[in-house]
């Protein structure tokens, strides 16, 4: 008797899809420097033309790059998000057509779908990425800077 075949709790732990993987993490983690990058920017453009006194500068300052570094990053999950369910699928189809269409002699030697219903049963087949590690940090940001403002203002 094969063990591996006939186990059924090895067959579901595999089914399975781990959540935190090395891809995850990564992704984590350049989150979180992009989301400190944009903070920093905006924490010194803010800090650097601002006319208010010098008592109010810096906390109007953190207030500003905690929440707008948090809001754009979660603006970016939500565009990715919906691209992952095909809102933007009509777009890249046409671009993807009109690019070939310029830079190769016959349109149909290359791997571009004949028609869009075609390009987007292909799309729905593939798996669908899991984006949540750029939302983490922009939301630790948002609040963050939400609790910021309460406190400071």
């Amino acid at each position: 008797m094969n063990k591996n075949k006939n186990n059924p709790l090895k067959e579901s732990k595999e089914e399975k899809p781990k959540l935190f993987t090395k891809g995850y993490i990564i992704g984590l983690a350049i989150s979180f420097g992009v989301t400190i990058v944009i903070g920093v920017i905006i924490f010194l453009i803010r800090y650097y033309s601002s006319m208010v006194g010098e008592s109010k500068r810096l906390p109007i300052s953190l207030i500003d790059a905690f929440s707008l570094s948090g809001l754009l990053g979660v603006l970016f999950f939500f565009i990715v998000w919906v691209s992952n369910y095909g809102a933007f699928d009509a777009i890249s189809y046409s671009i993807l057509v009109a690019w070939n269409t310029v830079f190769h002699k016959n349109i149909r030697e290359t791997k571009v779908p004949k028609t869009y219903h075609e390009y987007r049963e292909l799309k729905r087949g593939k798996e669908r990425l899991n984006t949540t590690f750029m939302l983490f940090p922009s939301v630790i940001f948002l609040i963050v800077g939400i609790i910021l403002n309460i406190v400071l203002f």
